[in-house]
């Protein structure tokens, strides 16, 4: 009887000094990851960032200056014999205006994003979460921004706004031959926007997701392979914790 008492408090012992430390270092594990991870995303998005507004602020003012210039040359184009490039001009106009508008409205997510990660308090657990939360959502996103800037519905709605300057240009007194011109022309400044997009976000959100999957999760394997060892016999239960 009295070593039956001898056994179970020897194995409540064990429990105690076994599942304690675990459960304490679990949670100090969980708190290395999510700050490793939060390194990682707001790294890449620093990294994205001047990329981004190059490219973003170049775009907007060509596209934009461009509009501004031709419907101001449309507004001194009175004379009779320059109503097409009048005309001409107020189509080229539009389809700037159009360009410049998409930028304002669809912007590229990176190139505000890390600043807007930055900007996220981490004092608390809950708060380094939401802050993993928030910055996996961000780099998605401008993942997402960029794939959808390469893929073939932006290459699509180019050319159909193109191809609209370009008929209506044909349609303005036969003229064919300078709709064709037109079409031709715009579609070769909105390829060199395209493919001059940055796509970084994209390579990053990747490597991201197999960190996430393997990488980060690797490294908790050493922490926990054999640190804890038990042995038993009839007089006494022995417990060792290697840290």
């Amino acid at each position: 009887m009295h070593l039956d008492r001898k056994l179970i408090a020897g194995l409540v012992t064990a429990t105690v000094l076994v599942f304690l430390p675990v459960s304490i270092f679990a949670d100090s594990l969980r708190d290395e990851a999510i700050s490793r991870r939060i390194n990682f995303i707001q790294e890449r998005l620093d990294k994205g960032t001047t990329a981004a507004k190059r490219w973003q602020y170049s775009w907007m003012l060509i596209n934009g200056g461009a509009s501004y210039l031709q419907f101001g040359m449309a507004t001194t184009l009175d004379d009779k014999d320059e109503e097409h490039d009048r005309f001409d001009n107020i189509v080229g106009g539009i389809t700037g205006l159009l360009a410049a508008g998409d930028l304002a409205v669809n912007p590229l997510v990176a190139w505000s994003a890390a600043e807007r990660l930055r900007q996220l308090p981490d004092a608390t657990t809950d708060e380094r979460l939401a802050k993993l939360k928030q910055g996996e959502q961000l780099l998605k996103a401008c993942a997402d921004r960029e794939e959808y800037g390469r893929s073939w519905k932006t290459h699509a709605l180019a050319g159909l706004v193109n191809l609209i300057a370009g008929v209506a240009i044909a349609s303005d007194d036969n003229r064919g031959r300078d709709g064709a011109l037109s079409f031709a022309s715009g579609m070769l400044v909105s390829e060199i926007q395209i493919f001059t997009m940055p796509t970084r976000a994209i390579s990053d959100w990747q490597e991201y997701s197999k960190l996430s999957s393997d990488g980060f999760a690797s490294r908790r394997e050493p922490f926990w392979k054999n640190r804890f060892y038990i042995s038993a016999n009839s007089q006494k239960i022995n417990c060792s914790i290697l840290f």
